[in-house]
């Protein structure tokens, strides 16, 4: 189980642009493409065209599908069903995720780049802000689902919570996230009340909590399946091996 969830989590770093951060290559841009990190302006240009859809829209609706595949991932580490497991990832996310952060929102900010302008014709511009916006969901996504080590790895760390403060604030001029169907509420506002960034709603409740308790106990379930499984293997086993037959001594 945790293998399966590992080379899922895997993928999502690759599509963070993640990847180079842990010694793998992460791919060239080149003219015919590149491995897929983040969402291609060119893609966003030519659907725009095709389409006859504005630029910014059709990034949101590639921005959402990228979005499933970073809940499938989050799901993965819920069935890990060690919690050890999931903090040691966990952990290692979330400093790859700042790490990005920090550095592109320097980008971002240097070039004065506001998601309130046209979209952005320079790829290091587009390709900062898609990593930005990619990072801050994936990390609400697992603050969401499994908080109670998310809050012990994010307090510690002052430095994490100033960029994650730019982040929430900046993300909030665009509206990427308002066609979001499987949000309950939008998700910068549900991480923003949950690390209390800013004043909680008198009725807030992280609406996630009782998806993720049924996740882990369907987890929980399965994994003594597979317990039972491989005891009754064993017994079956030993069953199998070699036995002793009366042997009569004649003298």
């Amino acid at each position: 189980m945790y293998k399966v969830a590992y080379s899922q989590v895997l993928v999502v770093i690759l599509l963070l642009g993640l990847y180079s951060a842990l010694g793998q290559d992460g791919g060239q841009t080149t003219d015919g493409g590149r491995q897929k990190k983040v969402i291609k302006g060119k893609t966003v240009q030519e659907m725009a065209a095709k389409s006859n859809l504005p630029e910014w829209e059709v990034y949101k609706r590639l921005f959402m599908q990228q979005r499933k595949e970073q809940l499938d991932a989050v799901k993965s580490i819920l069935q890990m069903g060690s919690y050890e497991k999931q903090y040691k990832m966990i952990e290692m996310l979330f400093e790859k995720i700042f790490d990005v952060v920090e550095k592109k929102r320097v980008l971002l900010i240097e070039n004065g780049f506001l998601p309130t302008d046209e979209f952005p014709k320079d790829e290091s511009i587009r390709e900062a802000f898609s990593m930005v916006a990619e990072a801050t969901a994936f990390f609400g996504d697992i603050l969401l689902r499994l908080p109670d080590i998310s809050h012990k790895i994010y307090e510690r760390h002052k430095e994490w919570q100033v960029s994650l403060g730019w982040c929430i604030t900046y993300l909030n001029q665009s509206d990427i996230f308002s066609i979001d169907s499987d949000q309950k509420l939008n998700l910068l506002s549900l991480v923003a009340q949950e690390l209390q960034l800013v004043e909680r709603d008198p009725n807030y409740i992280n609406p996630y909590k009782t998806e993720v308790n049924e996740m882990i106990e369907e987890a929980k379930k399965q994994q003594q399946m597979e317990e039972k499984e491989k005891k009754k293997k064993k017994k079956k086993e030993k069953r199998k091996g070699p036995r002793l037959t009366g042997v009569r001594n004649e003298l």
